[in-house]
């Protein structure tokens, strides 16, 4: 270490001890016009909205030096030896607005000057699917439904608008929120259709749209109904408010058809003459045509219904089959 010094001290000494070269050049950095002119420009890239974490990686692009450099793991980022007048940063990173700003180094000061970039809305998943509810009363229904999960580098709450656009059919409708903060849906009636009716839908492009408190617009990729199961399978026993024991079996007749499907009961209590879902259960092998239910049902009166499901998640049920435990 010693040595190191004594060498730097020799040099430095020589260095000053030798007479300084001419810098009659405007353009040498050691001119001194050059460089009272010269500029550092700092500043630090945050989230927008508090409590306004950093963001490392961005890209920044300085013009018109065609100057760039990178933020680093504190959005911190520098760049030196600029010449004063108007200039433009345009600040980039994956996810997030780009952002142009337009900077007079005239004015600057030698502080760190904060940028605030808004993040992008993004869907992280989304379903698309019909159901067909057959019913003694009214006529049968045929429904759209569609669920997504989405997300906000700003937080959830920064959504303002979800709506799912129908293009071809000029028609748009908002999602509603659901217990989960970053899940929405949307079911709708055939009759909110033209003529009111849901199979002119099957085939059509359909796009999510999510919309940010900073006008931040994204139009995610397309989704197409793919089916509408017209048809629903037929409960056998028990029905019409037959008396059975307290472990029934269900029946019902095969549903023949030419697409995959999984079969799904579903048993109802009427409490007070209001139906309340008690069970329901899978069933991945559509050969199965019985069903024990698995305790002991006390005593009222119950109905169930059959259903059906397609790999792409549409269904049809079949109609309400009543029965009575005594």
């Amino acid at each position: 270490m010693l040595r190191t010094v004594f060498i730097l001290t020799v040099l430095m000494t020589g260095i000053g001890c030798s007479p300084d070269a001419p810098h009659e050049n405007p353009l040498d950095p050691f001119h001194q016009s050059f460089s009272e002119n010269q500029f550092t420009f700092r500043g630090q890239v945050l989230q927008k909205n508090p409590p306004h974490n950093p963001l490392s990686g961005c890209l920044i692009f300085l013009q018109p030096e065609k100057k760039y450099t990178q933020a680093d793991e504190q959005g911190r980022f520098e760049f030196i030896s600029l010449q004063n007048g108007e200039h433009q940063a345009v600040i980039i990173k994956p996810g997030f607005d780009s952002t142009l700003i337009a900077i007079n180094f005239d004015t600057l000061t030698s502080a760190s000057i904060p940028f605030y970039l808004n993040g992008k809305p993004f869907l992280k998943s989304a379903a698309i699917y019909s159901e067909y509810i057959d019913q003694w009363w009214p006529d049968p229904r045929v429904f759209l439904l569609m669920s997504i999960s989405v997300g906000d580098p700003d937080g959830i709450g920064d959504l303002k608008e979800l709506r799912l656009e129908i293009p071809g059919l000029n028609l748009s409708f908002p999602f509603s929120a659901t217990a989960k903060t970053d899940s929405f849906y949307l079911r709708l009636d055939e009759l909110q259709f033209p003529e009111n009716s849901l199979f002119p839908l099957v085939g059509q492009e359909t796009k999510v749209v999510l919309i940010d408190a900073s006008d931040s617009k994204i139009t995610d990729a397309t989704y197409r109904l793919l089916r509408i199961i017209n048809t629903s399978p037929l409960t056998k026993t028990p029905t019409g408010l037959q008396t059975i024991s307290a472990t029934p079996t269900f029946v019902w007749e095969p549903y023949l058809t030419t697409f995959t499907f999984s079969y799904e009961i579903s048993v109802f209590v009427i409490s007070a003459g209001i139906p309340l879902l008690i069970h329901r259960k899978k069933l991945p092998d559509d050969t199965q045509t019985r069903y024990v239910y698995p305790a002991s049902l006390s005593s009222g009166t119950y109905f169930w219904t059959i259903g059906i499901r397609d790999k792409f998640g549409n269904f049809s049920r079949s109609k309400e089959a009543s029965f009575l435990v005594q």
